[in-house]
């Protein structure tokens, strides 16, 4: 598996995801809390 893209530290969640599991639920939050303009991934 490759690694995550934001922390560099974990594995990716699965095959078609560049996040792990943490990264992953941060952004969720993060996009959920604010609706960011530019989406980073």
């Amino acid at each position: 598996m490759k690694k995550c893209i934001d922390c560099n530290l974990n594995e990716v969640r699965n095959k078609r995801s560049s996040l792990c599991d943490k990264c992953f639920e941060k952004a969720f939050k993060r996009k959920v809390a604010e609706q960011p303009e530019q989406s980073w991934w």
